[in-house]
């Protein structure tokens, strides 16, 4: 019978273990935020030989290793060893074990336990996330390469392991390494030779018979990271895979840190322009009264432009200054929701300045920047500007002097800080992870930056169900990758129909997408419906988005251009699933 163990992740503490929960003030927005911190034991997770507290065996799935020779004995030193080699839960006590039936006291650990597995063993563990977030994933494994005597090799879970998120396979960095060791003899823990018997209770159906000489060398537990993953709000589920029998490396734990610049969008959220991810320079100082600055020009820059009150004062005392051609900011967050939201750009002009006069010129933003959110150029109004100034008379602010760093003028330099704000309205957000990138145009007249801030306004139903039908058709329409073998022509007819039933405004968003491979799910979806219909015909699959045929120069091997002359390569996968049976969580398909 199979056994499936699902954790619930929830916001309030009260719900964990405090150890197993940890709050966050963001670090990257203005916005308090939570993240999560959740371990999970891998003797709970289906599909590998469990070795549990009860000292007994457990097996789910037919992928778990059962090596009847050493399977009893596993579980011994599971509770056996303590220390740097014990194995969580931790719970170690002081009590009588049983050594060819002889009562002998001992330090064990009563509730360790770990996994492992044979070649194309398979694990999946499914939780429950309180919303869309980033994570790192870290696993706590150990060796079992090699071992002779007080010896083991170094175990590379790139050569062991595969692992996914939600489908989505994980990069296995180089560096998740378990260095090996070499002993000359055996570890102080470890005094116990030769075959023996062995029970943690008299009355012990179980009990480990074999020689423990050196086993301590495999459960040299190390805890390494997997790399950043994104989690649905919802359900979600993580599978591990092994690749070789005998030496795959034996898992302890699985942790889940969220990460601390997780920003989940439920209403206004303002991050600093000098916290965004950028080349351009920064201009501010920390709570330190470090300068952001880096250029040679610093200590002029704290003179000239951080002396300032209010209006020209930058908010949290740091803004982008040299803001190049081609540099850019970038801020990325997740939210919990399709939405629709404005968002607010808080800037000042750098153009026609005239320290002479002291007059500025209106910065237009459509010809200073290009904005994009999730990879779409936003189409920014040419009415939008950060307003100048009338030549006049110095503000009472104004220092002039020359800064003794390097004799530059002060005189008139707040005409770079006159911040204005403008308002982008219906920007589209979509469910999990988002990107909003500003690209200057100009080195010379691209603006200073203070903040940026968003406001979700309403749901947007469109886009929801838009994303929501492009999960429904990639998980019932399927192609084999070389294109041999034809997607049912019946689920094509399903997905149709559902379609043909969708609101106005939501078909037109669907059939108007420009279908990208490397794109988000509706993109993905588009090339693949593109692709189906070129390489089949529409006598057989219907074109029910009365989308223009591509002309396919090879079949799936090469690169074909699609509507809006997107670039792709598609590959069609996932099993078939009913639309109707599909509760479908979106995931941006895109690395982090």
């Amino acid at each position: 019978m199979k056994r499936e163990i699902i954790f619930t992740l929830a916001i309030a503490s009260s719900l964990l273990a405090p150890a197993l929960l940890k709050s966050h003030q963001t670090v990257r927005t203005e916005a308090a935020t939570e993240s999560f911190y959740k371990k999970m034991e891998c003797e709970n997770i289906k599909g590998y030989e469990q070795v549990g507290q009860d000292y007994t065996v457990k097996l789910s799935g037919s992928a778990a290793r059962y090596d009847n020779n050493f399977k009893s004995i596993r579980n011994f030193v599971a509770h056996y060893y303590t220390g740097e080699y014990a194995c969580s839960p931790y719970n170690e006590e002081t009590r009588t074990v049983y050594i060819n039936d002889k009562a002998v006291e001992r330090t064990v650990n009563l509730t360790g336990g770990y996994i492992t597995s044979d070649e194309n063993g398979k694990s999946t563990f499914t939780f429950e996330a309180p919303y869309s977030t980033r994570a790192e994933l870290r696993v706590r494994v150990s060796s079992n390469v090699n071992k002779t005597n007080y010896s083991i090799g170094t175990l590379n879970l790139t050569t062991v392991l595969s692992a996914s998120v939600n489908g989505n396979s994980i990069a296995i960095p180089e560096t998740a390494i378990v260095e090996g060791r070499n002993d000359a003899t055996a570890d102080p823990q470890q005094n116990v030779t030769g075959a023996a018997k062995y029970g943690l209770t008299k009355e012990s159906q179980v009990k480990a018979e074999g020689n423990l000489d050196g086993r301590y060398m495999t459960q040299i537990f190390k805890t390494v990271s997997l790399g950043t993953v994104v989690l649905n709000k919802g359900t979600n589920t993580i599978t591990f895979t092994t690749k070789v029998k005998a030496a795959s490396g034996q898992y302890d734990y699985i942790e889940l840190i969220g990460k601390e610049d997780t920003v989940t969008l439920n209403n206004t959220t303002t991050i600093e322009c000098e916290n965004m991810a950028t080349d351009a320079v920064k201009i501010g100082t920390d709570e330190n009264g470090n300068q952001y600055d880096a250029c040679q020009y610093g200590a002029f820059h704290k003179e000239a432009y951080l002396g300032y009150e209010a209006p020209y004062k930058a908010s949290n005392d740091g803004f982008i200054h040299m803001f190049d051609e081609g540099k850019y900011m970038e801020w990325s967050f997740v939210s919990d929701e399709f939405y629709k939201a404005d968002l607010v750009l808080t800037g000042a002009t750098n153009k026609g300045i005239n320290t002479s006069n002291y007059s500025a010129s209106d910065l237009y933003l459509a010809t200073a920047i290009k904005l994009y959110v999730n990879d779409k150029l936003v189409s920014i109004d040419s009415s939008l500007k950060f307003a100048g100034k009338a030549a006049g008379e110095a503000d009472p602010q104004n220092r002039n002097y020359n800064a003794q760093s390097n004799g530059d003028s002060l005189n008139g330099r707040y005409l770079y800080l006159l911040w204005d704000s403008v308002t982008l309205n219906n920007i589209e957000i979509i469910q999990g992870i988002n990107t909003i990138k500003l690209v200057a145009n100009s080195g010379s007249e691209s603006g200073h930056w203070d903040k940026i801030a968003l406001t979700p306004t309403t749901i947007d139903t469109v886009n929801k169900k838009a994303f929501e039908f492009a999960g429904n058709f990639s998980t019932t329409v399927t192609c084999d990758p070389t294109g041999n073998t034809a997607p049912s022509v019946g689920k094509w007819n399903e997905v149709a129909e559902i379609y043909n039933n969708l609101e106005d405004e939501v078909k037109t968003k669907i059939s108007s997408a420009t279908g990208r491979a490397d794109g988000d799910d509706l993109e993905v979806m588009v090339a693949t419906y593109d692709y189906i219909i070129a390489k089949y015909g529409t006598s057989k699959y219907v074109n029910f988005m009365n989308r223009s045929v591509i002309s396919l120069v090879s079949p799936f091997a090469g690169n074909f251009n699609i509507k809006n002359n997107a670039f792709v390569t598609v590959i069609c996968v996932i099993g078939l699933l009913s639309i109707t049976a599909i509760g479908y969580i979106v995931l941006r398909k895109k690395h982090i």
